[in-house]
């Protein structure tokens, strides 16, 4: 998960003047002409549950050096600046992740502290022991090692107080935890949020429908070194009964936390939310009381939303859809896509695009994931698009003025859109170096499928 974003101070030095790259174009001092491919040892597939989020596709974090950290299935890996192994790190550029025999691990977010250490939080899933599920978050050093200064041994893994689902007449389900985490931001202070979800109760959705299940949500406060923050709602755990899943958390410059909460929805394997709404939270858990209504501000018409972040003015910013356009097309016709701006106190920012919402014009069978704001307050949009028949993904890439505007002298016509030689790439991540270039990160294969071949990353001028 991307760090909050905080003021930068450039020394600059006298180097010889070179021709700069139209923005938004591939940075061919990265990978191959910009691109690069990963192919993984093996491919890694999703394990589903009734009610469960969304594991990570993948997730990616910048290094303190300019390289890059990322992670999918049970693989960490690390790459330099220009895209090669950074060999350090596991011996060859990679790290599996190690979990008991019979467990499988699911990924729920990546991010890279100052001092360089990776820690990757998730779900460790065992078939054959209760609990079946638990939150689990690891700590790599540099060399790729596990940390043994973070948790028992560099691992973090406990339930956060979750209570055992109930099945449907209210007694507790012999099923055991289901506990997991899909998100991690890492603190100003040192300090690690998690975000994640237990299984609340077994439900019978209707008459000859699948069982389902509701969830509740939890946000926890870690120290540096993996014990709990006592002074963070109770014991170190905020525990959200009324919201089934959350947003990966992330924090402004403050510590303020920010989400996006959703609830509804669970019937069969999974259903879109019902209803969701904007949280702000103080550092210690307590409800932002300056924001929206007692720290919560709905959304009925930007559903669903796939990423948020704040800037450096702790504004809080979302990427979604109009519900409407997709309903009206099926889901798989061209949705308009907006990114929202709101001030502190929730409002929508009045200088930002139409009422505090931008909705950039996009190639059709356009699909957006994420957003990164670059250290001039710009905002970079990353997803991918496909051809006509819904096939052949592309990376997808746009940038919008700090004021909401669409550039047009990005890429071609105001996007860049990146085909891999290794097949179909979805972008899932997008992130801005300290030189505003921007870093996209994603999967081999077709993304509307658990299963894919390996990483695919590729970096573009941000002039």
């Amino acid at each position: 998960m991307k760090k909050i974003l905080l003021p930068l101070v450039l020394v600059f030095i006298a180097v010889p003047t070179v021709a700069q790259a139209q923005p938004g174009a591939l940075d061919p001092s990265f990978g191959q002409r910009g691109r690069l491919a990963l192919k993984l040892p093996v491919r890694e597939l999703e394990l589903f549950y009734t009610g469960k989020p969304r594991a990570a596709r993948m997730t990616m974090d910048a290094l303190p050096s300019g390289g890059l950290a990322a992670a999918s299935g049970a693989f960490v890996i690390e790459r330099t600046a220009d895209g090669r192994p950074l060999k350090r790190f596991g011996g060859d550029g990679k790290v599996r992740i190690q979990i008991p025999s019979g467990s499988t691990f699911e990924l729920g977010d990546l991010a890279v502290d100052p001092q360089g250490r990776v820690l990757v939080a998730g779900t460790q899933y065992t078939r054959s022991q209760t609990p079946l599920r638990r939150a689990v978050i690891f700590r790599y050093l540099a060399n790729g090692d596990p940390d043994p200064s973070f948790g028992a041994d560099g691992v973090v893994n406990e339930t956060f107080d979750q209570q055992p689902a109930l099945d449907p007449t209210g007694a507790p389900s012999p099923g055991g935890f289901n506990v997991g985490l899909t998100g991690l931001a890492l603190a100003p202070d040192g300090g690690i949020v998690v975000g994640g979800y237990s299984a609340a109760q077994v439900i019978m959705c209707s008459a000859g429908a699948p069982v389902g299940a509701t969830s509740r949500a939890f946000l926890a406060r870690l120290t540096v070194d993996g014990s709990r923050e006592s002074s963070f709602g109770e014991d170190g755990v905020l525990t959200d009964e009324g919201t089934e899943r959350i947003s990966p958390p992330v924090l402004d410059p403050s510590g303020r936390i920010g989400f996006e909460a959703a609830s509804g929805g669970y019937c069969g394997f999974r259903g879109p939310a019902e209803s969701g709404k904007f949280v702000s939270l103080l550092a210690d858990g307590q409800p932002d009381a300056g924001f929206g209504s007692n720290g919560g501000r709905p959304h009925p018409n930007l559903t669903p939303v796939t990423d948020v972040a704040f800037d450096s003015r702790g504004r809080l910013l979302a990427l979604g859809q109009r519900p409407e356009t997709a309903e009206l097309e099926g889901g798989i016709g061209d949705p308009e896509w907006r990114v929202r701006r709101l001030l502190s106190d929730g409002r929508p920012d009045p200088s930002f695009g139409r009422d505090g919402s931008a909705s950039p014009k996009l190639p059709p069978q356009a699909h957006l994931e994420d957003l990164t704001i670059d250290h001039r307050g710009r905002i970079a949009l990353a997803g991918y698009r496909t051809d006509k028949w819904n096939m052949n993904a592309r990376f997808l890439l746009t940038r919008l003025s700090r004021d909401g505007r669409r550039e047009p002298g990005f890429g071609r016509g105001g996007w860049a859109v990146t085909r891999f030689l290794a097949g179909e790439a979805a972008a899932i991540e997008v992130t801005a170096d300290g030189r505003d270039r921007l870093l996209v990160g994603g999967i081999l294969g077709d993304p509307r499928y658990s299963e894919s071949n390996g990483l695919a990353f590729a970096r573009f001028s941000g002039r």
